[in-house]
């Protein structure tokens, strides 16, 4: 069950922002105004909303919307610069509502800006004595830290904020709790911590509900949410459609709960159901500049399962722009698991004769277990391989994080490959069998790979979780300590604890990324078990080390 859907009750703010003047944005902020308040209708309007007749005319409406989308965002960041340029000669309290509305302009276009505008605003209200205004920006703040990435940092700092909530904000309060634990649940999507956070997103939902009158749009959609979450999907199907029937296509309610009900048919398998649905999400998505790219992600998906691999590659492409685009980790990790197997099916649809290899990156944190990079040598699709290859650098450069270092890695071993491949071949047409038999047999090659292996896997794990070793140690005799490492390496039994870390438990899988035998392995864990303080719990204790509690 997919949770990355949430209650944002501000998107139509953003659109009219888009198109409105700049003075109307200056009043705006001037008049200090909460940005989140009065953006949803506080009763599901009565009539019907005309919707695509079909799921080619929603894609066709969906193409144009991302295409106008390429000047319309540009120009509305030119707004957004202004409004940060008029805002530095206000006194702190404006500037605090303006860096509010800024903000929340970002918070789908660019999640690290807007995570930074609120830290700005919270400092400004604060420095103009308005501790009401500072604690409901920074509830805000904290609910958007875990789509980066940054959930134990989001996480605590809400938790301490929750023990002297004002009366003003508790709507605020409920709304970012509910926000949050949905985003964490989606970081732990493979493990089970997930049902925990679902669950604790609930709580928070059942208060802000409580707090909304009834039939009013955020009500219903948090309601069907809950619903679907306990496993009702009738229940919580009857609450998504009612919104996507009722509310327009420019509602960031109708965006949720259309991709929503796509969710819910694409389990089901009815593809092509869910794929109209999952246009009509990114159809709202991308007319309200929303570049979290997960509804036009999942439409990629449906449409590959459909056949229409062509329509699935270009959608997919979007999708994962988008997502880096905005910086969110949570968005960018569903598009990565997606690419290989469209890219894949995208090359076998124009019958070419494909050279490629499977190269298995082990994952970080949250189940990255493995992501496949298709090397792929064609003759008349190599322009839109090479393009997402670029995009998929892009990422690397973009994000310096556990993801695009294995990929780098990847990458490293595939050249490696096709080196041994072209070095074979000359081998051979020269007659020179003999010496390339010394050559594999001398395990030169393999050597040089186990390093480069490890120099990149410590490095990755190191940055996930610096403090490691210590922690590790924690869970050590004293008199049986592991060495402290200054620098970005770790020994042969620090690899085999991250391995365990990262819940890989398999020796053999283990022996053959180190290079080493089985019997290796095997002897490196009974002597970590042997040093343990708990010997019989220890490699479960390891993995609650970087865990929230």
């Amino acid at each position: 069950m997919d949770t990355s859907i949430t209650c944002h009750n501000h998107g139509l703010l953003r659109r009219l922002l888009a198109y409105a003047s700049i003075c109307a944005m200056m009043l705006l902020v001037a008049s200090a105004s909460p940005v989140r308040a009065s953006v949803t209708a506080d009763v599901l309007p009565a009539t019907k909303t005309t919707l695509p007749s079909s799921l080619d005319e929603a894609l066709k409406m969906l193409h144009s919307a991302l295409n106008d989308n390429k000047k319309a965002i540009p120009a509305f960041l030119d707004s957004i610069q202004y409004l940060k340029d008029r805002a530095a000669a206000m006194p702190p309290l404006h500037k605090a509502a303006a860096y509010d509305s800024i903000a929340a302009m970002y918070e789908s276009l660019d999640v690290d800006s807007c995570i930074t505008y609120y830290r700005l605003g919270v400092d400004n209200a604060r420095l103009g004595g308005d501790d009401i205004l500072a604690q409901r920006l920074l509830l805000q703040m904290f609910a958007q830290m875990p789509v980066t990435g940054a959930a134990l940092e989001g996480h605590n700092g809400f938790m301490h904020e929750s023990s002297n909530i004002y009366p003003q904000n508790r709507m605020a309060y409920f709304e970012a709790g509910n926000e949050m634990m949905l985003f964490i649940a989606d970081l732990y999507a493979r493990l089970p911590l997930r049902h925990d956070y679902e669950i604790r997103s609930i709580a928070y939902g059942d208060s802000l509900v409580s707090m909304l009158p009834p039939n009013n749009p955020l009500q219903i959609l948090l309601t069907a949410q809950k619903s679907e979450l306990l496993g009702d999907d009738t229940a919580a199907m009857a609450g998504y459609v009612e919104l996507v029937t009722h509310l327009p296509i420019e509602s960031h309610i109708f965006a949720r709960a259309a991709t929503r009900a796509g969710d819910f048919y694409y389990r089901t398998g009815q593809n092509k159901t869910a794929a109209y649905y999952y246009a009509l999400g990114a159809l709202s998505d991308a007319r309200n500049y929303v570049l979290e790219g997960v509804a036009l992600i999942r439409l990629a998906r449906a449409l590959y399962d459909l056949d229409k691999i062509s329509q699935s590659y270009d959608l997919m492409t979007a999708g994962l722009g988008q997502s880096l685009k905005s910086n969110s980790a949570v968005r960018s990790i569903e598009a990565f698991r997606a690419v290989p197997h469209i890219i894949e099916a995208y090359t076998r649809s124009d019958n070419r004769k494909l050279t490629w290899m499977t190269v298995f990156a082990a994952s970080l944190i949250i189940a990255f277990a493995a992501l496949l990079l298709i090397l792929i040598k064609r003759r008349h699709d190599l322009k839109k391989l090479e393009l997402l290859k670029s995009r998929l650098a892009q990422a690397n450069e973009a994000k310096e994080n556990s993801l695009a270092r294995f990929m780098e890695l990847s990458s490293l071993f595939a050249d490696k490959f096709d080196e041994l491949n072209r070095l074979a071949g000359r081998k051979i047409t020269a007659g020179q069998i003999e010496e390339l038999q010394a050559l594999i047999k001398g395990g030169s090659m393999r050597l040089e790979q186990n390093k480069m292996f490890a120099n990149m896997f410590d490095n990755a794990f190191l940055s996930v979780y610096p403090d490691f070793v210590s922690q590790a140690n924690r869970l050590m005799k004293p008199d049986a300590q592991l060495p402290e490492t200054e620098d970005t390496t770790l020994n042969p039994e620090l690899r085999i604890l991250a391995f365990l870390r990262m819940g890989i438990t398999d020796s053999q899988r283990m022996a053959r990324f180190l290079g080493v035998s089985i019997n290796t392995i095997y002897t490196y864990r009974n002597r970590l078990k042997n040093r343990a303080i708990n010997r019989d719990t220890f490699e479960a204790d390891l993995m609650t080390i970087g865990a929230i509690s």
